[in-house]
């Protein structure tokens, strides 16, 4: 594989798809593959579906705790993982696109 083709793969698997931005006035988010939330405020969600529960997110997990809108993710920081549809309780984000 030339060493171009592979820096796209990687670029593409990393959110050069796109991004947008979302706050707790922002309508509800689906339809999209969302692999990093990047929260600029402090965020709560009231919606977070991941694609399955091997991933964290408000439906069943296999893995710990599912994410309650009480459940508060500080300013800063960068949550991996992949998730179908958004809705935020309060704060702001940027989500990043597969």
């Amino acid at each position: 594989m030339s060493e171009s083709l592979a820096s796209a793969i990687r670029s593409i698997s990393h959110g050069q798809s796109g991004s947008f931005f979302m706050d707790d006035g922002t309508s509800a988010v689906t339809g999209v593959e969302v692999i990093a939330i990047q929260c600029v405020e402090d965020t709560t969600f009231t919606t977070l579906t991941q694609t399955n529960a091997k991933y964290f997110g408000t439906g069943a997990v296999d893995e710990g705790e599912a994410i309650q809108d009480s459940d508060t993710f500080p300013q800063g920081v960068t949550l991996f993982g992949n998730w179908s549809a958004i809705n935020l309780n309060s704060g702001a984000i940027i989500a990043y696109i597969k």
